[in-house]
Order: structure tokens, then sequence, then C-alpha cells
């Protein structure tokens, strides 16, 4: 079984053992000196591992982690545009969580200062997919916190948006509300159409929701033509009325989470909520029906006590899950703000494929190709997104954006890197807050810098532009080079 830390041993060790083979092939005796391996022309045969040209994260004595000049990391893609919302010298942007729906990018953005009125909703519209043009704002008072707290509905007309009272990036929300429905039919005019507050129901179920007092992520899906919103594991129909205006609705269902929830939909028919649980581990529920949600799976780091007795401890952020022909992987990021190395799992759920219960195995570690250490969330790996049928991009605070292919079965334990972006641009914001300073080091002590740059979510086109949320730049463009291995000119 394979051990958070192993990635750079595995690999060495299958350098060592393909270099012994080649070795072999040559004193094998063979006249023609072809052992099958090889293509018209003597070419190889099969995928190709990209050369990753040199390591885009530097760090130690003397390189200054906020400087955007040092730090201009491409690979595979090129820097296309940058909307810097209201970011300067003396504001931050907080663009923390985006949705890509029917051509329009949603992004949840936390505020400049604990008393502003720049965060909220922003939308853009992707009729050029290199250059996202802002159509719409809706803002709130205050610094709202959260995490993957904004998804969108499929056509684009409605986004769910959520906040939590304080967060562990220092942001506070002055409010009452805690989540937000809102209307994006008229992209350049959101309007509020329901809400859930301290004071508890909302306008679709008056006797049922309980008061809440923040929800840290969400989940927007359509299942059975009907649009649900899964906050922080409470599951709402999203009713869009007719007259009476549209409504988040109690369906009274719940599951489990500590974390995030992504929801996707299976190849033969059914829908999965992936549930990441900070330290609590990973569960797999299926939500065909929304209102009768069923656990079909668990898993957990099985070292996980042994690990956290040496002071090792990880934290299960979200999970994605991509379904080949022949297997089903699912993948874990952890989160990590401690002086090791950040893990994304790889799990093969194959046994899942159509049934009702099975078993995940873990199969595989992937950790950034440096050896980095969190450095205090620097360095720490966030969101992943699986795409194009098993393409997976994962944002990493300062550590950027990688980008790993699945798809072919020789990469499914150990996948291979084919692009990164670890670019800022512009002057970084010169003073952090000191309301959000001082609440981030009472509450949780990670000991946050303004870093150049700090990626907190990705979305990716389809023509594999990729959409970068910087929580204190902005939101990023960059688009695939003529060399990039998937989304390159053939």
């Amino acid at each position: 079984m394979p051990r958070a830390g192993s990635h750079a041993l595995m690999k060495a060790i299958l350098a060592a053992v393909l270099l012994t083979a080649a070795l072999a092939g040559c004193l094998d005796g063979d006249p023609d000196g072809d052992d099958g391996s090889s293509g018209t022309g003597g070419e190889p045969t099969g995928p190709q591992r990209p050369t990753m040209p040199e390591d885009p994260m530097p760090e130690g004595a003397g390189h200054d982690h906020t400087d955007p000049e040092t730090h201009k990391f491409l690979w595979n893609y090129a820097f296309s545009a940058r909307d810097p919302l209201l970011q300067n010298q003396a504001s931050i942007a907080g663009v923390h969580a985006l949705d890509l729906q029917d051509g329009y990018l949603f992004g949840a953005v936390y505020g400049s200062h604990s008393a502003s009125v720049d965060g909220g909703l922003v939308i853009w519209d992707l009729t050029d997919p290199a250059r996202p043009v802002e159509t719409g704002r809706w803002t709130v008072p205050g610094a709202v916190g959260g995490d993957r707290s904004l998804e969108a509905t499929q056509d684009a007309d409605f986004a769910v948006l959520a906040t939590e009272s304080v967060d562990c990036l220092g942001h506070i929300n002055p409010t009452a509300v805690s989540v937000y429905l809102i209307d994006t039919s008229d992209k350049s005019l959101p309007v509020v159409a329901d809400v859930i507050s301290t004071a508890g129901p909302s306008a679709g179920s008056p006797d049922r929701i309980a008061p809440s007092l923040g929800e840290h992520s969400v989940a927007v899906h359509r299942i059975a033509g009907q649009d649900y919103a899964f906050i922080f594991g409470k599951i709402f129909e999203i009713a869009r009325g007719e007259g009476a205006g549209a409504a988040l609705v109690d369906t009274g269902a719940r599951i489990n989470t500590g974390h995030d929830i992504y929801v996707r939909d299976t190849p033969w028919g059914d829908v999965w909520a992936l549930s990441a649980n900070g330290g609590g581990g990973l569960q797999v529920y299926d939500v065909t029906d929304p209102t009768a949600p069923r656990e079909i799976t668990a898993w957990d780091l099985p070292e996980r006590q042994a690990l956290a007795s040496e002071g090792i401890r990880y934290y299960f952020h979200t999970a994605d899950v991509a379904f080949f022909d022949d297997e089903i992987l699912i993948v874990v990021s952890s989160e990590d703000w401690e002086d090791h190395t950040s893990p994304m799992w790889i799990l093969d759920a194959t046994s899942l494929d159509g049934s009702a219960e099975g078993d995940l195995t873990w199969i595989g570690t992937w950790e950034n190709p440096g050896g980095h250490t969190a450095l205090g969330t620097s360095f720490s790996l966030h969101n992943p997104r699986f795409s194009h049928d098993g393409v997976l991009s994962i944002s990493s605070y300062h550590g950027g954006l990688w980008q790993m292919d699945f798809r072919d079965p020789s990469f499914r334990a150990d996948p291979a890197e084919v692009a990164y972006a670890v670019y800022a641009e512009g002057e970084q914001t010169a003073v952090q807050d000191p309301v959000h300073q001082t609440v981030e080091s009472r509450l949780c002590g990670l000991g946050l810098t303004l870093d150049a740059p700090t990626y907190m979510d990705v979305e990716v086109g389809e023509d594999g532009t990729l959409y970068l949320a910087d929580v204190y730049m902005g939101l990023y463009t960059f688009t695939p080079t003529a060399e990039h291995p998937v989304f390159g000119e053939a």
C-alpha cells in the first residue's frame, strides 16, 4: 500500500526498473535491435510523460513569496488576462470559488476588508473564452467567509452563495444571512430571491429550517430535471415558483460532511455526492433520489492515528471522480499547514460500477514533484477538478495550478504532469486587513501572507482554457499553448 510522501520514491524506483529493462533489451542479442517497444522508424509507442522544464515553486533565503515579478512560471499555458476586480495596493480582490455554467463564469468574492461592500457574486461572460468580460455584480457588506461557497444551476439562471460567520482566513460576516439564492437570469442585474439566516426560515420552508450560523460549502446539481442545492450537507430543492418567486425548499434530507461536497452524474444514470470530511475521511452517497440519500462507500487513511501521533495530520478537503471505460477513480486532496508535503490520494472505485455498494482501494499518491512542504498552506493542495475524460486540474494556493493526465491506464496510479501555472501579474496588495489578520491568528493560526499568486479554485473551459481564482489578486485566465499534450494543436 502506498504511503503519503512516497511519490518521489515511486518514480525513482520506476526509473531504475525501466533503465534495467532497457539495458537488458540492448544485451539480448536481437540482431535487429527490435524488442517490440518501438513503432515505425524506432519511435516509442504508447503514452509519453512530458518532461517538466523546472520546479515552479521557489523558496528559501532571499525569495519573496509576495513579489509577482518572481513568479512567472508557465508550462504549456500562456497568460491571457487578469481581472483585478477592485484589487489595489490597499485592497485585496478575494475571489475564492468559481463555477462555469452555460457560457458564464460565476465567482464568489470574500470582500477586501472587514468593513466593505465589494464582496459577494461576480459574473463573467465567456463569449471570448480567453478574455472574460464582467457583466454583473451583486455585493454584500463585510468580508463574508466560506470556501467552496458558490455554484450555479446548469442554465446559469440561479446561483447559491453561502457564507460563514467567521473563517480561517479571518473573514467576518456582519449580517444575519448565511445563504443567498440569487436570480441571475439577467446577468447584468443579479437579485436575491431567497435567503437563509440566523432567524431560520427561507421563503420556501418557513416551518422546517433551523437557524443557520454559517455554511462552509455549496454544490448545485440538476437531478431528474429538478435543481437541488447541497448546502453543507443539507439538501434543498431550488423551486423556481410561478408568480410567488424562487425559493430554497428544504427536503429534510441530510448527508454528512466536514468540508466540501461535489455532486456528479455516473454513466449508468445514478448521481453521487462525494463528501470530504476534514479529519473524518471520505464518504460517497447515492443521491439519485435527493430526498433519500444513502451512503455507498467510505474511506479513510488506514494510518491516520499513527501519523497524527507523529505530528503529521492530514485534512480531507475535496474529492472528485473520473469514469473511464475500464475503471473508476476518485481523488481526495489534503489541505495542509504543517511541515510536510500536501498529498492527493488516488482511489480505485471500480467496484462501485453500477453496484449499490463497494469498496475503495488506495492505489497511489500524488504530491508536488519538488517535494515542498505545505509551509502554512502556501504550498498546500486545495480544489481538484476532473474534466475532459480524465484530465485533472488542481489549485494549490501559492503552489499555483497543476494539471495531470489520468486518461491512459498506465497513468492511473501515477498521473503524468502535463502543465502548470504559478503566475502573478500586477502589484500585490501592500497591507493585509489588520482585522482579518487578528481573527485568523487567533482562530486558526495559519500564518497567512499575501503570496502572489494564491490560487483557491479552478475552472476549465471546453478548449482547455483555465480560470483561476486568486484570493488576493482577482481572476486569472490562461490559454493552452500549441505544445500542450492534451489541448494543443494536433
